[in-house]
């Protein structure tokens, strides 16, 4: 299995909340997918999202795979809102602790306007 981009036209597997989509800024592993987008020279990872079964370590190796990615095309930091209560978002953030990631306590609202 490996970390693949969507190619152009591709429908991705999970309904989300936009109908267009940059390929370039999202990764799909087997069962599952990262969606980001860049910010200056920042890489913010906006959902990461498991829809079937996956063998143990996958957050791991697509979170690695990611990183190093956007690291290549010169990105230095990386953000993102993870959930308590999502799974994968709670592998996520193991991972970012043990990589010595800084943690802001958050509580608010997540606002989606149009432009």
């Amino acid at each position: 299995m490996q970390v693949r981009h969507p190619r152009e036209g591709d429908v991705l597997p999970i309904p989300l909340e936009f109908e267009h989509f940059n390929p370039e800024w999202v990764w799909v592993y087997g069962n599952a997918i990262l969606i980001g987008a860049p910010a200056h020279d920042v890489f913010l990872m906006l959902r990461i999202v498991r829809y079937g079964e996956m063998p143990p370590l996958w957050a791991h190796r697509l979170f690695q795979h990611v990183r190093k990615e956007v690291r290549d095309r010169g990105f230095k930091r990386y953000m993102t809102w993870l959930s308590s209560e999502v799974q994968a978002e709670r592998q996520l953030s193991v991972l970012a602790k043990r990589d010595g990631a800084f943690f802001e306590p958050f509580r608010g609202d997540l606002i989606v306007g149009e432009v």
